[in-house]
C-alpha cells in the first residue's frame, strides 16, 4: 500500500474520502481559467477543508453540544456543516448560497459523488463541510441568517467570533451588529477586557459612535501596559485606537488642571491647610476619580467628590479650623453654607470635560 492509501487507513473512512474530494476539487479548480475564482477557491478550499494535524486535535465523532431545529439531524436539509468538536448542523445549501458568495461559488462546482446511506438506496447522505468556527458560533449565525425569531448575543468573545465568520464566509456583518446591540449599548454590564475588546472591534468595522462611547468605559486603563497595547492593536494592525486613547488622555489632564484653576479649591481652605500639598493633591485625585465615570454628573458637590482614593482614604471629616467655619482640608463637604453655588459651578466645568475620543479617519499602522 502506498503512502496516501496507508495515511487514509490511519485516519479512517471520513478522512479517505476528503482525499477522493480533495483530488476532484483541485483537478476542477486547475481546469478553470479564472484566476480571482480560482484563488477564491483555493482559499476556500483551504478554509473547508482544514489540514489533518488540525482535525487530530479534536475528536471528530463526540460532541456534546445540543444543535437546536431546524439545524439538527430530523432537518430536511441537504448539507452537513460538522465543527472542529464533531457537531453537525443539517442545513439548506440554497440558505448558504444566498447568504454567502463562498458557499455559492462552492456548491456551483462539480460535486464529488454522493453515497447511499444505511436508510436505502433511495436515500444519500448529504455532503460534508468541515468548518473551523465553534459550533455556538455555527448555530448564532445560521439562526441570523435563517428566518428565524431575532437572536440576541450578549458575549463579546461570540460577537467577534461572528465578524470573524462573516468576513471569511463573505456574510453581511450588519446582521451581526443587529443581534449585538445589547453588547454596545451595556458597557457598564462588562469588565474591562471585554470592554477592550469592543473598543477595539468598533475600530476595525469603522463605528464611530459605538467606539466614542467605549472610550468612555477606559478612562482608568493603564496605556503603558505591554499587554494592554497588544491588545489595542494587535486585532487590526491599526495604531490609531492608541492613537486617540492617548489624545484623550491628554485632553483629560489638561482640563482636570483648568478645572482646578476655574474651581480654586485653595480658597475653601483655611490658613493650616491651604498651603498643604497633600490636600491639594487629595482634591484633585478625588476630582479625576470621580471624573473616571463614562457620564459623570455633579448634582451635589459632596457627593460627587466623596470617593475614596486607594491608599490615602478620604478627606478628614474633622471641624475646628480657625478662620472659616468650614475647611475642604477636614469637614465634610455638606457643612458649607454655600454649597449650591458650588455645586453649580463645578456641574458646569465637569460638562465641559473630554469623555470620548474625537474620530479621525485615517489609519496609522505598525512598522
Amino acid at each position: 500500500m502506498n503512502g496516501d492509501g496507508q495515511e487514509m487507513k490511519r485516519m479512517g473512512e471520513p478522512w479517505a474520502k476528503y482525499h477522493d474530494y480533495k483530488g476532484s476539487f483541485d483537478t476542477e479548480i486547475r481546469d478553470r481559467p479564472s484566476i480571482a475564482i480560482e484563488d477564491s477557491c483555493n482559499g476556500m478550499h483551504q478554509m473547508m477543508r482544514p489540514d489533518k494535524a488540525f482535525w487530530d486535535l479534536h475528536d471528530s465523532t463526540m460532541s456534546a453540544f445540543a444543535v437546536e431545529d431546524p439545524f439538527s439531524a430530523s432537518s430536511p436539509g441537504d448539507c452537513i456543516l460538522r465543527t472542529p468538536c464533531g457537531t453537525q448542523f443539517k442545513v439548506f445549501r440554497v440558505v448558504l448560497q444566498i447568504a454567502s458568495p463562498v458557499f455559492k461559488t462552492m456548491f456551483n462546482l462539480p460535486q464529488p459523488p454522493t453515497h447511499a446511506s444505511q436508510s436505502g438506496d433511495r436515500d444519500f447522505d448529504p455532503p460534508v463541510i468541515d468548518v473551523t468556527e465553534t459550533a455556538e458560533a455555527i448555530q448564532v449565525l445560521l439562526k441570523i441568517f435563517y428566518p428565524l425569531e431575532t437572536v440576541q448575543i450578549k458575549s463579546v468573545d461570540l460577537v467577534i467570533a461572528l465578524v470573524d465568520a462573516c468576513e471569511k464566509y463573505e456574510l453581511p456583518i450588519s446582521r451581526v451588529m443587529a443581534a449585538s446591540q445589547y453588547v454596545f449599548q451595556n458597557l457598564g454590564s462588562y469588565d474591562i477586557g471585554d470592554i477592550i475588546k469592543v473598543h477595539t472591534l468598533t475600530w476595525r468595522l469603522n463605528m464611530e459612535e459605538e467606539a466614542k462611547r467605549a472610550s468612555r468605559y477606559m478612562h482608568h486603563v493603564d496605556l503603558t501596559k505591554v499587554a494592554t497595547v497588544q491588545k489595542l492593536i494587535t486585532p487590526s494592525g491599526n495604531l490609531l485606537p492608541l492613537v486617540q486613547l492617548y489624545d484623550l488622555r491628554t485632553r483629560r489632564e489638561h482640563n482636570i488642571r483648568y478645572i482646578m484653576r476655574q474651581f480654586n479649591p485653595q480658597q475653601y481652605f483655611c490658613d493650616r491647610h491651604n498651603s498643604s500639598a497633600d490636600k491639594i493633591a487629595d482634591f484633585e485625585e478625588l476630582l479625576r476619580t470621580a471624573l473616571n465615570d463614562p457620564y459623570p454628573t455633579c448634582t451635589d458637590l459632596m457627593t460627587f467628590l466623596s470617593r475614596s482614593i486607594p491608599g490615602r482614604g478620604t478627606l478628614s471629616p474633622r471641624s475646628g479650623c480657625k478662620g472659616k467655619s468650614a475647611c475642604f482640608g477636614n469637614t465634610p463637604f455638606a457643612e458649607f453654607t454655600d454649597n449650591d453655588e458650588k455645586t453649580s459651578h463645578m456641574s458646569r466645568l465637569v460638562s465641559n470635560h473630554p469623555q470620548h475620543i474625537t474620530w479621525v479617519r485615517r489609519h496609522f499602522h505598525p512598522e
